[in-house]
């Protein structure tokens, strides 16, 4: 599985403008029932509470999003309960959704939605991918890990994307091989802007 995705400023100004204007009678909100466990969320996110975050990429790269995650957390007091009427699911994100962090919860989620499956990328893992090699590779393996055991529940419908960092041609070829020996049905590969030799080099090859 090849996954393109658009993170230019004029995409986002267009989904925030979207998420704004929502209302009861939008359709993600009253989804046909003719599509309802037929869609596949392409762009979903798995939350790591602040232990779990500083537990993956150790002291090096995770003393600054361990504080960030503390924050978020503290803010998670009070969390309305699950409300089946299409909502609440639709509406609240992040590290306040309801299923956010439990995976026997986000199937619950899912099932609202009317969604089968979801693929989904690390939050707060962004540090793995601009770390140097030497820390890049060991949390890229322990989040493939814990990605894999999280998605236990229903890994045909919970399909987080394996982190491979990109920064050495053989040793990311080897750690795709490891994911995909794992069980991982796509990986997200973390390129340097400006790394040498460029991801179009003979080298890389042997990856695609």
């Amino acid at each position: 599985m090849v996954i393109a995705l658009d993170h230019s400023v004029e995409t986002s100004a267009r989904r925030h403008l979207l998420d704004r204007e929502r209302s009861s009678e939008d359709p993600w909100t009253n989804l046909p029932a003719r599509l309802r466990g037929r869609l596949r969320d392409c762009d979903s996110h798995l939350i790591l509470n602040p232990d779990e975050t500083y537990r993956i990429l150790g002291p090096d790269l995770g003393e600054a999003m361990l504080r960030k995650r503390r924050l978020q957390y503290a803010a998670l007091d009070g969390l309305s309960p699950f409300e089946r009427d299409g909502k609440c699911v639709w509406k609240a994100k992040g590290t306040m959704a309801h299923g956010a962090r439990d995976a026997v919860q986000r199937l619950d989620v899912l099932d609202e939605m009317g969604v089968d499956q979801q693929i989904l990328f690390g939050s707060g893992m962004a540090s793995v991918f601009w770390g140097p090699a030497k820390l890049a590779y060991p949390a890229a393996r322990r989040f493939n890990q814990f990605a894999m055991e999280w998605a236990q529940p229903d890994v045909n419908r919970l399909r987080p994307a394996a982190i491979v960092s990109c920064q050495d041609p053989a040793k990311a070829l080897e750690e795709a091989q490891y994911a995909i020996g794992l069980g991982f049905k796509g990986v997200q590969l973390a390129f340097y802007p400006d790394i040498k030799p460029g991801p179009d080099h003979e080298s890389w090859d042997r990856l695609w």
